[in-house]
């Protein structure tokens, strides 16, 4: 009886996935977001133990996005708090297969890898990661209410691939912020695990900041290149100085966004360039990535040809942290204000630009759960992987009292509010794996995302009800 129920729940689990990834949800925003989200609805609200749908809508979004939250009641105050993300990015990579991007078995007759993969854009990162939470809560349901120790929910959000503005939004909602949440247990994406684990389970989450440089010089001519550095060379420098040294908490940095900044054509070399990097760590330290920012555009200049800098010459702002106007770009917001209080040439302003994601740490909520959460990893052979490597909406799920937003506050004047929506919880990510994260070979191996993990989560409830 309890193997047949774990193929129904697998197969329950495979079957929304590929229902979702058949809807076409990025890059966000994206109007197929709100798409996959009343997907979602209409599933849960099929099914015959009818969970509490509850919607939380992006106000003023023109695509009418929303978030939902799909609730399993219980008798106790030991709730469980199940997350992922219904967007994903686009699909313009998968080149002549792009028509079948979306299209499992149409990428399966075209494409085929085998049984054991399930394939299209979002099937990884992270439609089956949402299905498989999707299908414990369906198991779960089969408990009497009786015997459930609080209530379990699923919050799918939108928007996650962009500025998490779908996580954001739930900020201030009464039906998270008022529960006791024990556990908030992910199922985002993790890295193929090591020889002799299934799968990987990570606690806390590494932090992440978008940190920009405009730098300036005396316009030179372009038949004279040697006069001194122009502004696209220290840029260019900056970026394989900056890059290339190891965080002293997290992997390099990357840069997401490079380039001059000359409105027109003329023969003058460029006198203004701006950079945007990406900087993960655990924690997470504000002053310190720019300390070495500034210490990178110095070495910079001097590598261009540049003679030593001023003192004053390399300065932060906190221009950037303005909110961007509707409609406006964040990015571009950013740079706007920064270039507006900007550095006389030859110098350089480093800046800060929303959103900003704060590192979690491993040891929050109850240790008890946290002993429940583990015993059920090592029975399940769950490798162990730290803080949880890349960027993710359990960021915004913590108490805006952690460490890390304090530091955030010392170094930032910032005007948008700190996330945090105050969950005194143990966060954990356990989810799928598979191949091609954001490329166009995307696939997740379905023993381990269908077969195995809805059961993993569903150990996991019971184990803190257990607990508690």
């Amino acid at each position: 009886m309890a193997e047949r129920a774990r193929s129904e729940t697998a197969r329950t689990a495979e079957q929304l996935a590929r229902a979702l990834v058949r809807i076409e949800s990025g890059p966000s925003p994206s109007a197929g977001e709100r798409r996959a989200a009343l997907a979602l609805e209409r599933w849960a609200k099929a099914r015959p133990w009818r969970p509490r749908v509850v919607r939380r809508a992006l106000r003023g979004d023109r695509h009418r996005r929303f978030c939902v939250l799909l609730l399993l009641p219980g008798r106790g105050d030991s709730d469980v708090l199940f997350t992922g993300h219904l967007d994903t990015v686009g699909s313009h990579d998968f080149g002549p297969l792009r028509p079948w991007a979306c299209d499992p078995r149409g990428l399966e007759r075209r494409r085929p890898l085998g049984a054991r993969w399930l394939q299209g854009r979002g099937s990884l990162d992270m439609k089956s990661g949402l299905a498989s939470a999707a299908a414990a809560l369906d198991s779960l349901a089969r408990v009497p209410f009786e015997e459930r120790r609080g209530t379990v929910a699923l919050l799918a959000t939108v928007d996650e691939e962009n500025t998490s503005a779908g996580i954001r939004a739930c900020a201030g909602w009464p039906e998270l912020t008022r529960r006791r949440w024990r556990a908030v247990l992910s199922a985002e994406v993790t890295a193929p695990p090591p020889p002799g684990f299934r799968g990987r389970v990570h606690f806390g989450t590494v932090g992440k900041c978008l940190v920009g440089a405009v730098l300036r010089v005396h316009a030179g001519h372009a038949a004279e290149p040697r006069s001194g550095p122009d502004a696209s060379r220290w840029g260019a420098e900056l970026i394989r100085e900056f890059t290339a040294r190891r965080a002293p908490a997290g992997p390099p940095p990357t840069v997401l966004r490079a380039r001059d900044l000359k409105a027109v054509y003329d023969t003058q070399l460029p006198e203004e360039f701006a950079v945007f990097f990406n900087v993960l760590g655990d924690p997470l330290d504000p002053a310190e990535v720019l300390r070495r920012l500034d210490a990178s555009a110095r070495r910079a200049w001097r590598a261009a040809g540049g003679r030593r800098l001023a003192a004053n010459a390399v300065r932060a702002s906190g221009a950037g942290e303005r909110r961007a106007r509707p409609g406006q770009d964040p990015w571009d917001a950013a740079l706007e204000s920064a270039r507006a209080v900007a550095r006389p040439a030859p110098g350089a302003t480093l800046f800060f630009s929303p959103p900003y994601y704060e590192s979690r740490p491993a040891d929050g909520g109850e240790a008890g759960v946290r002993a429940a959460l583990r015993r059920v990893a090592r029975r399940e052979r769950l490798h162990p992987g730290g803080a949880f490597p890349f960027i993710s909406d359990l960021s915004f799920l913590g108490s805006a009292g952690d460490p890390a937003a304090r530091a955030w506050r010392r170094a930032c004047p910032m005007r948008a509010p700190l996330p945090g929506l105050g969950l005194d919880a143990v966060l954990a990510t356990v989810g799928p794996w598979g191949r091609g994260l954001h490329r166009p070979d995307e696939a997740v191996r379905k023993d381990f995302a269908f077969g195995r993990l809805p059961g993993i989560f569903e150990a996991c409830v019971r184990e803190i009800w257990e607990a508690s």
